[in-house]
């Protein structure tokens, strides 16, 4: 009779144990299963950007910088009154067709009556650039205009309302005591002013390219009343 209290005892015992392997093995399984749940959440949880190293992006996606600036083109006119002040030469116009280093070449050239503004003589085109020199007694200007690639002189007779052109390469080669070669695609001729000598006589300083890389330079003299070569000089 006594040891039925015993086998009671070990009974309740061992349903206590076999409870609480129980209620520990639900705890060990509900935390993986939480474990696993939040694996699950913070994969699905969107991350944030990282900071985005431009120099690492492809070209195509780099941000570009402001645009060089655009030189807008303009013509540059210019003008020169006779010492007496009775006539004056002038650029006027525009033509926007062509442009070149920024400049639109003048429509043309005038020569006008300053008291009157009557046009006396007239060119054109009138080119990019402009410059003029009056002889002494005024009746003749010398006329430099200048393209893109090359230069010229002539000389406006206000006597006659007439250009009388000056010497070019082929002249000045013919009057030369040397042998000169020419460029034939590129010569780029300049034959700009110096000044009057007197009333009648105009130095001009000229260069153009020769083959290869000859290029040659110098200066001449010439008599514009009797439309005549005087010196010549080559440096």
């Amino acid at each position: 009779m006594r040891r039925k209290p015993i086998v009671i005892l070990l009974l309740v015992i061992l349903a206590t144990c076999s409870a609480c392997t129980n209620a520990a093995t639900q705890v060990e399984t509900i935390s993986l299963e939480q474990i696993e749940t939040q694996k699950v959440i913070e994969a699905e949880r969107p991350h944030a950007k990282e900071a985005v190293d431009k120099n690492k992006l492809p070209d195509s996606l780099k941000e570009e910088g402001p645009e060089e600036s655009v030189i807008d083109a303009h013509v540059e006119h210019s003008a020169a009154t006779s010492s007496d002040e009775i006539y004056r030469i002038e650029s006027f116009g525009v033509v926007k067709d062509i442009t070149a280093g920024g400049l639109y070449p003048a429509e043309g050239i005038r020569l006008v009556d300053t008291e009157t503004e009557q046009e006396l003589w007239s060119m054109s085109p009138g080119y990019y650039v402009q410059s003029y020199l009056w002889s002494p007694n005024n009746r003749y200007v010398a006329v430099y205009l200048e393209t893109r690639i090359s230069g010229e002189t002539f000389v406006v007779d206000t006597k006659t309302m007439t250009k009388i052109p000056l010497p070019l390469i082929e002249q000045v080669r013919n009057s030369l005591k040397t042998n000169t070669t020419v460029n034939e695609s590129r010569p780029d001729p300049y034959f700009r002013f110096m000044n009057w000598l007197d009333d009648d006589q105009l130095s001009v300083t000229f260069q153009w390219s020769g083959t290869g890389s000859d290029g040659y330079e110098g200066i001449y003299v010439h008599n514009v009343t009797e439309n005549k070569l005087v010196d010549i000089t080559l440096k």
